[in-house]
């Protein structure tokens, strides 16, 4: 990060934290190890928390971080800071970043551990409140049945997470009566989950003023509902919990355990599956048997696995998917015991989904990249989020998706070949991952050579390179397992680069 000043190298690992979807260990820096609590708290200090959650809006809505953990962990820091615009902006944020209650309890969890004390202050109380509140704001009939579905589902899907539960929510958050009364069906799931069988005094009066307040039907609807989910939490019988899951999309978080050792019961939950809770099930409905060659269920995955729409609709980030097809196909979980036999097609289906979910990464548009990978040993250990992913798959599988969707990409591996310390690697748009990675392997490991790179690319613009094509470069990527140190040569290159090329579109990462 040399050249840059103090706060866009903050913004730099900020970004760099949010992308590994990490709030754990430290990036190194000019020999300075920099934690995300740190960098939040130096841009806030420099008058920059605003930028801050901006930042964290954009990497949410454009589902740029493979996991939350980063952003609920910048948001928390955001709203324990003593910057009052700051912490006005992050808790506007919530809504938006936290979108389930299992978003909600997580940055719930990071706040506590965040702060000193255990109780919560007026803004606080306020912002959790009207998370709950938003969840019946629609107009018109049929939005209000929507909300009422969706309310439902969630409350009963993620009752707990992270040693936060919604009755203790509720208990900290204190709504306001008035709220309250205006939000019925909110009202209501608080009185469920605050007064269970209704048998406290309090409960019993909530109840009647929210009998008062809501049209007998839409009463009897959302009672019927709740009622339902509850049969579904505590029923021995499969024929029961089928049925349920038929008439009402119970998820499996509320189907009990026992139940969930039946391939029948996973046959009922994969019909209305959402995406992502598909690919996390795929070794245990393979170990049960429910992908039997040429049945419903097989066919119904692989539509679901190969649909366009719903891998968009889903958000899933590519990097999700890698992980659920490196762990699929190895037949085995990497926790626990179990062991399944993997379906050719599902898998098949699973890397198709992969590929379809480059469509949702963003390039710098009009850029020509140039792409250089590590093959030492170090590129074999995993990569932080995932021990099934080793860095040199996470490497190939960038290198295929930016050759895919960028404009120009040329792609070289660092070589230990006497006389080629570079080697350029031919990737189709059309190359599968495992023909991506066979590419790789088949080449020597060589020292990670920046100035030879720089070299290279510089003598390119005029036709003088002997690996890379006559191109002028705009963008230079490194993947590698070694921290690159820059010697006085490779700095005088990079500085011969940017003078060559239009410095105002040259970039290095």
């Amino acid at each position: 990060m040399e050249g840059l000043s103090n706060i866009d190298a903050w913004k730099y690992c900020l970004r760099k934290y949010l992308c590994l979807g990490t709030f754990e260990g430290l990036l190194i820096s000019n020999n300075t190890s920099i934690d995300l609590e740190k960098c939040i708290d130096s841009l806030i200090v420099a008058e920059c928390g605003c930028e801050v959650v901006e930042i964290l809006l954009k990497f949410r809505r454009e589902n740029r971080t493979p996991k939350r953990d980063a952003i609920l962990f910048a948001l928390a820091t955001c709203c324990r800071c003593c910057h009052l615009e700051t912490k006005k902006k992050a808790y506007n944020a919530l809504p938006d970043i936290c979108q389930n209650p299992a978003d909600l309890f997580q940055f719930l969890s990071f706040y506590r551990s965040l702060g000193v004390g255990s109780g919560w202050g007026r803004a606080h109380r306020r912002a959790v409140a009207e998370w709950y509140l938003g969840y019946e704001k629609q107009d018109g009939q049929k939005k209000k049945e929507d909300e009422m579905k969706k309310m439902v589902y969630h409350f009963f899907k993620y009752q707990s997470r992270h040693g936060w539960s919604h009755k203790d929510v509720f208990r900290l958050c204190h709504f306001k009566k008035e709220n309250l009364d205006e939000k019925v069906m909110v009202k209501y799931m608080v009185l469920v989950f605050t007064s269970p069988k209704n048998g406290r005094a309090r409960g019993k009066e909530w109840l009647n003023e929210v009998k008062k307040s809501t049209p007998e039907e839409k009463f009897d609807e959302l009672k019927n509902l709740v009622e339902e989910y509850s049969k579904a939490q505590k029923s021995k019988s499969m024929t029961v919990i089928i049925d349920l899951i038929d008439k009402y999309d119970i998820p499996r978080e509320v189907v009990p355990s026992e139940m969930l050792n039946y391939k029948n019961v996973w046959k009922a939950l994969l019909r209305q599956m959402p995406f992502t809770a598909l690919i996390r099930n795929l070794g245990k409905m393979s170990n049960l048997g429910v992908f039997e060659r040429g049945s419903f269920e097989e066919n119904l995955t692989i539509q679901k696995l190969t649909n366009p729409e719903s891998i968009q609709n889903s958000k899933v980030h590519p990097f999700t998917l890698l992980v659920a097809l490196t762990q699929y196909r190895k037949g085995r979980g990497e926790l626990g015991s179990l062991i399944w036999a993997v379906n050719p097609y599902i898998s098949q289906a699973l890397e198709d989904a992969f590929y379809l979910s480059f469509k949702s990464i963003s390039t710098v548009k009009k850029k020509s990249y140039l792409i250089a990978v590590d093959l030492n040993g170090a590129m074999n250990a995993p990569v932080i989020g995932s021990p099934t992913v080793s860095a040199l798959d996470a490497a190939a599988a960038l290198a295929m998706a930016t050759v895919r969707c960028g404009d120009q990409c040329s792609v070289v591996a660092f070589s230990s070949k006497e006389g080629t310390p570079l080697q350029g690697v031919d990737l189709g748009e059309t190359d599968s991952l495992p023909d991506v990675l066979e590419k790789f392997t088949v080449i020597s490991p060589g020292k990670v050579d920046c100035s030879r790179l720089l070299k290279e690319a510089t003598e390119a613009k005029n036709g003088g390179s002997s690996v890379l094509p006559e191109t002028s470069f705009n963008v230079f990527v490194v993947y590698t397992g070694f921290k690159t140190d820059f010697s006085k040569d490779a700095a005088d290159l990079l500085h011969d680069c940017y003078r060559i090329y239009d410095s105002s579109s040259f970039e290095s990462v």
